[in-house]
């Protein structure tokens, strides 16, 4: 049971940091958002596009609608 639980907690973690720059963009309401959210689904898993996505996420403006 305790190692179950633990193997959860592992792959919530995981999944929290693979989709960080989804949760980036769509906490600042990013115009892109939904790219973001293809690209790092279909993506990310290299590494790089990771990071490129990260820096979209953060640098890219705010939209003007709240959604």
């Amino acid at each position: 049971m305790g190692g179950a639980l633990v193997t959860l907690l592992i792959i919530a973690i995981i999944g929290f940091f693979y989709f960080l720059p989804t949760l980036v963009a769509y906490d600042r309401k990013v115009e892109g958002r939904g790219w973001i959210l293809l690209a790092n689904i279909f993506f990310a898993g290299t590494g790089i596009v990771w990071i490129i996505l990260l820096i979209w996420a953060g640098s890219a403006q705010k939209g003007k609608k709240d959604d």
